[in-house]
């Protein structure tokens, strides 16, 4: 099983080293029993993705080692809130507009 090398750990910040340790397990045992050309399942993407919104795809994408392209799609194209991690969207108020 391959780790993180230690300059690649050393620029994760430390609440993305935590978040991808959490996903990389489940990343790691797939790797290790898929035959080629098998696509990562579905459960352990939509793990990826809700890092990749939070912290954006390229810094996720480079830590887990997933396609960046791919990676980025997926999340264009997911439903789940974005950012802040709190599920609350933001609202936009024209300033212009009067109550």
């Amino acid at each position: 099983m391959k780790t993180m090398s230690a300059p690649t750990a050393q620029r994760l910040r430390p609440a993305l080293e935590q978040a991808v340790a959490a996903v990389q397990p489940a990343l790691a045992a797939w790797r290790q029993q898929r035959k080629p050309r098998d696509p990562i399942p579905e459960p352990i993407w939509r793990e990826i993705v809700t890092l990749a919104r939070f912290y954006r795809p390229s810094p996720v994408a480079h830590a887990l080692r997933v396609n960046y392209t791919t990676l980025k799609d997926r999340v264009l194209t997911s439903s789940l809130p974005t950012g802040g991690g709190d599920g609350e969207s933001a609202v936009i108020i024209d300033e212009k507009q009067k109550f």
